[in-house]
């Protein structure tokens, strides 16, 4: 009687109230859409268009940090008061910053032992806190400092990579990737474009007596 009894089956112990319980916040905080909550039981995960260009798309204005200094060096060397040789160390101080945050964040690899999203949510909030800074300080050594701190935490699109790759369908990983990719390139481009497209609007907006002034002499010569 006592050995039926324990072999009796008890309805608390089901596999459903076995199952594991799936995270439903980030950071404990912040609420996972349910739609965006893993599940066994659920469907796979349809990674659209739509979500892969935003990976692209956030791929492009992430890596971009470490490109917007480069247009603006002689400028920044007039803010500080500093010699060109000073300030060529903010690229090269993103770059190394950019180097050891892949180094630790990935080939650690970070990526693969904390939940990917939790880990982008950090370093976008991080890369779009200390950017703050920057534009605040008018101390070099800070900006250096900073620099440095905003090229390790832009590893952002070096986690949207495999993530893009674990979402996405076996047949649609290869054009998955070529297009999260390519953002990446892009940004290096963008950021460019746009550093120079600002510096020239400045030097336009500052001191436009001296363009007239060109634009008299040249006129006057025919």
């Amino acid at each position: 009687m006592q050995i039926s009894r324990r072999l009796q089956f008890h309805p608390s112990k089901t596999p459903t109230s076995l199952e594991k319980n799936w995270p439903t916040t980030d950071f404990g905080l912040i609420p996972i859409p349910e739609r965006l909550q893993y599940h066994p039981n659920k469907p796979p995960f349809h990674f659209g268009l739509l979500l892969n260009a935003s990976f692209g798309f956030a791929s492009t204005f992430v890596v971009a940090n470490l490109y917007y200094c480069q247009p603006l060096l002689i400028q920044l060397s007039q803010s500080f008061n500093v010699s060109y040789d000073e300030i060529s160390k903010v690229p090269t101080l993103v770059q190394a910053g950019y180097a050891s945050g892949l180094l630790l964040l990935l080939i650690s690899p970070l990526g693969d032992l904390v939940r990917r999203r939790q880990l982008i949510l950090l370093i976008v909030l991080l890369s779009t806190t200390l950017s703050i800074p920057l534009a605040l300080t008018t101390s070099l050594t800070i900006f250096l400092t900073f620099s440095f701190l905003v090229g390790f935490v832009s590893v952002t699109p070096q986690v949207l990579l495999p993530l893009a790759a674990d979402l996405a369908p076996a047949h649609k990983r290869a054009s998955a990737l070529s297009v999260v990719f390519p953002g990446l390139l892009f940004g290096v481009l963008i950021a460019q474009f746009t550093s120079c497209a600002l510096c020239t609007f400045l030097l336009l907006a500052c001191k436009p007596s001296c363009f007239s002034g060109l634009g008299h002499c040249y006129i006057s010569k025919f």
